[in-house]
């Protein structure tokens, strides 16, 4: 049985000035990946109560787009034959480019991000992919390290004061105290 929602529950809450070519939809983070006729990639977040936010990936000419890694990593293919990966947050880049030997076509990934799948002219690939989390959440060190390097102490009251140098290098020991707890995770993972 198909179920179709009634006009007054459809509205039109994203629109693009291009006509779009190819596009991915992240149900879980109600992002929606999308390349234009133009070649021009773009992240839009739907799952939003306000206006939805659009960002660009950092390349161009672009022909394919798919989400991994729960939906946080766009996997995107240009036409000069790479295959890019960027945050699906910032529309930065994440990994180095993989070069493919024939003009991509289109891309597919598994969600764990473990595999990308990628047609060509001449035939397609796979690609194993071993990602590599040892950057700890920067919530948990760049506020103490940007008070560290300006000797600034912002309050919760959003009030500031010089710190003292004990202050300072106490914030530099938890700072690098974050980044090296993940050092253990990241040396696991080197085969």
């Amino acid at each position: 049985m198909l179920s179709v929602a009634g006009e007054d529950e459809i509205s039109t809450r994203w629109t693009s000035d291009e006509p779009i070519a190819h596009h991915s939809f992240a149900s879980e983070r109600g992002k929606l990946a999308v390349v234009s006729t133009a070649g021009d990639a773009y992240v839009v977040n739907l799952d939003s109560d306000t206006k939805p936010t659009q960002i660009a990936l950092v390349g161009e000419q672009f022909v394919d787009v798919c989400f991994t890694r729960s939906d946080t990593v766009v996997v995107a293919a240009n036409q000069r034959n790479q295959v890019e990966f960027f945050d699906a947050d910032t529309g930065l880049p994440v990994w180095e480019s993989v070069l493919i030997d024939s003009a991509v076509t289109c891309i597919a990934a598994a969600t764990d991000g473990k595999l990308i799948l990628v047609g060509s002219e001449t035939g397609g690939w796979r690609i194993p992919m071993k990602w590599i989390d040892f950057t700890p959440n920067a919530s948990e060190w760049l506020p103490d390290l940007a008070e560290a390097m300006v000797r600034t102490k912002v309050t919760d009251r959003g009030r500031y004061y010089e710190m003292t140098w004990s202050e300072t290098e106490s914030a530099l020991v938890r700072a690098k105290a974050a980044a090296v707890n993940k050092l253990p995770d990241w040396a696991a993972a080197i085969p």
